[in-house]
């Protein structure tokens, strides 16, 4: 192999070696070079995204690519190519002169052109901008925006800058703020080419029609196009990019590795792929040299299951079958399947693709729990919606809820049963399609004593936090923003009979699922309200802003009137719980960001009541993600409990509304925060105040939950009062007497350093 590339990142940008480069080229096979694909795998997109085969158009940077000529054997004939190198201009105009005789060649500096403003209907840039930004320097980036507003000088109004590229990072992130803050429209469209590891985009760059409304859409392969922000896009992208290397590097076996496949029905019209392919290689050196591959198809209805949704289920689903590599193959929501026969058919391609390197059983077994693929019905579904049933291993029949945006994960789900007619009077569910036959004098309803996740039956735990107050006050308020199919709203209502409920959903249409699907209904005590979660808390908390009035004399004959018993109080709220699902694609946090910043909290802080607690349902594969959550919620509560099952990506935060007294030290000058221990609850007593709160009440939920079990996962996470006596710590205990114990390190040895000071005095006294 004759080596052409070159030795240092600059120079790409230097003519010199360009002219070399071409030279040694022409003495190979393959001398007319093509760096991203040939013109054929661009073609349908040229043809759309080009205004009329008679447009005018440049080529940027040529070079010996056959970009241009097939451009014009396609109808394109407009075209003017330039590059700096004299040698590769001549050569390629002598080859098209007699061919292709409206194309044109000109000598050219990218950096130094010499041409009219507005001359060209379409920039074409194949590469070109890949080898002029090799690094992200100072000089280089100046450069570049010099090229593009050089690019926007010499286009239209209505012109184009096509460019396809690799988009490494800094490429793309100059891209995208440059023509984002020009206000232009930017799309970018995965493109994929034929036995090549390379991986391009074609970007499609155009002032924007109405600049105050200019788009950035991301266009990847067999999904709708995605409407984006430059940061969601840029993690969008390298989100592509790094399953793009894990493909093209998937048969090579990696002790721990895990990585997902999305395969996608290229017929449907919906935007759900039709598999996702979790591929996982054995953690355990001896099970890998083995070599041996299979795959697991889950059965439907269980998808949503440990061993199927989780990274540490994958692997103990691998364990199980002593593989060293297990392809895990999930039939998503919203497609019909047949048989497990055409399902194998269907995966075969792409699971020939993973077989790892000298494979110890080319002949990939398929295996699943049970002969048949699962029993799922759809009911409803739209772009954003999907209601099925399907019956689970316990051989009930459930009812689910989830968005299209996040397949993965069940939004809401109600367990179906038979009841009397009169049970269910006035509620009718829609069953049409229903996999429960219908039964004489019975009909199918939810069974709203049961709930199916974990983290709901941890939110109801978390009332032992606030049992007292219950008790005291049966007519306590919760807010629940993130409502889904209102099924947790339900089972509060159903089992505290004086509770009110307050649900927020942003989607009419989920609403509208809700009530036809779930059997929900809005009553006095419980309400669905259709708002935007992040207004109805700004507006709640200004309601409670205590408006300035002057004071006026009470009249003696005015009593004071006593509170009635099981009134709602002041309006705020005993509880709010948070399980807003986050649709964005690149940041894979729940609940999004927004619903974690500090001037958000303040705002919850000020619909709560004083002790009451403010619970998160945070689903989130990376602990340190979690780990930043408790410590953003903990700037604003003092008190933070914390619960998150053996194997679930979810986790529940409890926050109480309590601020403890703070003061300042003396030598050191640090904030200290003195803790009231009474305001701390020991797991016991939240375990005894629950059981007491649960036997009170007069309808008694499933007992198949076991919730006694969920309060017991509660523990205190912050302030930290067990920590190691010599931690440094900010955190002291107040004792009975309001005097702070010591109890850390740093007490103890600026207690220390009091001691040695009075030794020194008393010994340089004893001196004198």
């Amino acid at each position: 192999k004759m080596n052409i590339l070159p030795q240092r990142y600059d120079d790409f940008v230097k003519k010199d070696y360009w002219d070399k480069f071409f030279r040694k080229l022409k003495k190979t096979s393959d001398e007319y070079f093509e760096w991203y694909g040939e013109y054929p795998e661009f073609a349908g997109l040229f043809q759309t995204l080009i205004p009329t085969k008679d447009a005018t158009i440049l080529n940027l940077g040529c070079g010996k690519s056959l970009l241009s000529e097939k451009m014009y054997d396609d109808g394109f004939e407009n075209i003017l190519n330039v590059d700096f190198s004299e040698s590769v201009i001549k050569e390629m105009a002598l080859r098209s002169k007699s061919k292709r005789p409206k194309m044109s060649y000109e000598v050219m500096d990218i950096f130094k052109m010499k041409i009219d403003n507005g001359s060209f209907d379409a920039v074409v840039d194949k590469g070109t901008l890949d080898a002029v930004f090799p690094e992200n320097t100072t000089e280089n980036k100046e450069k570049v925006h010099f090229l593009f507003e050089e690019i926007i000088r010499i286009l239209k109004d209505n012109g184009v800058y096509l460019c396809i590229s690799l988009l490494q990072e800094h490429i793309l992130t100059n891209v995208l703020n440059f023509f984002n803050q020009k206000k232009y429209d930017v799309d970018l469209y995965e493109v994929l080419i034929k036995n090549s590891k390379m991986f391009p985009f074609l970007l499609q760059i155009r002032k924007a029609k109405n600049p105050e409304a200019h788009e950035l859409t991301l266009h990847l392969r067999g999904k709708e196009p995605q409407k984006l922000k430059v940061a969601e896009c840029i993690r969008a992208i390298k989100e592509v990019q790094t399953q793009n290397i894990f493909v093209n590097n998937s048969k090579k076996l990696r002790q721990g590795q895990r990585f997902s496949i999305d395969i996608w029905d290229q017929k449907s019209k919906l935007n759900v792929p039709k598999f996702t392919l979790h591929v996982v290689d054995s953690t355990i050196a001896k099970t890998l040299e083995k070599r041996t591959c299979g795959c697991f198809i889950t059965p439907q209805g269980r998808e949503s299951g440990y061993l199927f949704a989780t990274e540490r289920g994958n692997f103990d689903l691998l364990n199980q079958t002593g593989m060293s590599r297990l392809i895990i193959a999930v039939m998503n929501p919203g497609h019909a399947f047949t048989s497990m026969k055409a399902i194998q058919n269907e995966l075969n391609d792409a699971i020939i693709s993973l077989i790892p390197k000298n494979c110890a059983n080319p002949s990939v077994p398929f295996m699943t729990d049970g002969d048949e693929i699962g029993d799922r019905v759809i009911l409803f579904q739209d772009d954003d919606l999907i209601v099925e049933e399907h019956i689970m291993e316990d051989e009930m029949t459930y009812r689910s809820l989830r968005f299209s945006s996040n397949l993965n994960q069940i939004q809401s789900q109600c367990k179906l049963k038979y009841f009397d007619i009169e049970d269910k009077k006035g509620l009718v569910l829609e069953n049409a399609d229903s996999l429960l036959p219908e039964k004489k004098g019975r009909c199918i309803g939810c069974d709203d004593s049961f709930l199916s996740f974990e983290n709901h039956k941890l939110m109801i735990a978390g009332f032992s936090l606030i049992a007292p107050s219950i008790e005291k006050n049966p007519a306590f308020k919760t807010l629940m923003l993130g409502a889904g199919a209102g099924v947790v709203g339900k089972f509060i209502t159903n089992h505290f009979p004086k509770a009110h409920v307050d649900m927020v959903e942003i989607s009419a249409k989920t609403i509208e699922i809700a009530e036809k699907f779930f059997e929900f209904r809005q009553t006095d005590r419980l309400k669905m309200i259709c708002a935007d979660a992040l207004v109805y808390v700004d507006e709640k908390a200004k309601s409670f802003e205590s408006p300035v009035k002057e004071d006026k004399p009470k009249p003696e004959e005015e009593e004071e009137k006593i509170p009635e018993k099981d009134i709602v109080n002041d309006g705020k709220y005993e509880v709010v719980i948070i399980d807003i699902n986050n649709t964005s694609k690149s940041d894979r946090l729940n609940p999004p960001r927004e619903f974690i910043d500090r001037s958000f909290l303040k705002k919850l802080k000020a619909i709560l009541k004083e002790d009451g607690v403010l619970m998160y349902n945070i689903i989130s594969p990376d602990k340190t993600n979690t780990e930043e959550v408790l410590k953003q919620i903990n700037s604003e509560f003092d008190i933070i409990y914390f619960a998150q099952p053996e194997g679930e990506l979810n986790s529940i935060v409890y926050a109480v509304n309590c601020r403890f007294q703070r003061e300042t030290k003396e030598i050191s000058k640090e904030e200290i925060v003195i803790v009231d221990e009474q305001k701390i609850i020991p797991k016991k007593q939240l375990e005894i105040s629950f059981k007491a709160l649960a036997k009170g009440l007069p309808r008694q939920w499933d007992t198949t939950l076991n919730l006694d079990s969920y309060v017991s996962e509660i523990t205190l996470k912050y302030p930290n009062l067990y920590n190691n006596p010599f931690q440094k710590s900010n955190v002291y205990v107040a004792s009975k007497d309001s005097e702070s114990t010591n109890k850390t390190k740093e007490m103890y040895l600026e207690d220390l350093e009091k001691v040695n000071k009075s030794k020194r005095k008393k010994k340089k006294n004893k001196n004198r």
